[in-house]
């Protein structure tokens, strides 16, 4: 397999901390987004860049002094709008994909200091609902409104950093940590349901995937490595 595509120098004066792809559902295109930071006299702005697939930068978008850990998007019905999302040191914020600008701002009033976000997910309960669910460094998982901006729900799900999060259903949570666990969390009832401890690694990313043998299953990915789990046995190393 061939290199496709290779963007250098996405950010000369700061760091790279992650990408993802947007679908915009309008103008048919799939564009490649990142989110990272410029340094200016000590001050963290987040700088979203656009690129197309052949490496073309098309626009930027710059709304917020936040260093950004973690960046998705999605396309909502109710809308018929492309948003981007952005976890950051201080706060969660959403972009109007094609106005370029904010759309909300997502703040934990009682929130401690560097409780960075680090991973969201967006969830489509229904056309008219949308919720963001994210992690923290402090190990607090937190439930918003995606339109109000409103806290819904906070859970302490762990002592840890939580890196990794998937839903395994409508109702219960997967949650990877820094301290070698893997917990199931009920999204309902905020407390924990399985608590799977003293791992060889720790766990970085959670996402769940419909294996040809094994049916439904867990993918973890730690520093030293990934694992397949079922029914959470792990079943592939």
């Amino acid at each position: 397999m061939g290199l496709h595509i290779n963007i250098k120098n996405i950010n000369k004066n700061g760091r790279l901390y992650s990408a993802y792809f947007l679908n915009d559902n309008h103008h048919h295109q799939i564009y490649i987004l990142s989110c990272n930071i410029n340094w200016n006299k000590n001050i963290d702005i987040e700088l979203i860049k656009v690129y197309d697939l052949k490496g073309k930068k098309i626009k930027e978008i710059n709304n917020s002094n936040n260093t950004t850990f973690f960046i998705d998007s999605f396309y909502c019905e109710k809308l018929s709008k492309n948003f981007i999302i952005t976890g950051n040191s201080d706060v969660i914020n959403s972009y109007d994909f094609n106005e370029n600008k904010k759309y909300k701002t997502y703040v934990d009033n009682e929130k401690t200091k560097d409780d960075d976000h680090y991973s969201i997910i967006i969830f489509i309960k229904e056309k008219e609902k949308i919720e963001l669910i994210d992690s923290s460094c402090n190990g607090i998982i937190r439930i918003w409104d995606f339109f109000s901006g409103s806290l819904i729900n906070k859970i302490i799900a762990s002592r840890s950093w939580i890196k990794g999060i998937c839903l395994w259903d409508n109702d219960t949570l997967f949650v990877g940590c820094l301290d070698y666990s893997l917990k199931l969390v009920d999204l309902k009832k905020g407390n924990i349901i399985q608590n799977i401890k003293n791992l060889k690694d720790c766990i970085l990313t959670v996402k769940k995937i419909e294996h040809p043998k094994y049916g439904k299953c867990i993918v973890t990915q730690g520093i030293k490595e990934i694992n397949i789990w079922n029914n959470v046995k792990i079943v592939l190393k």
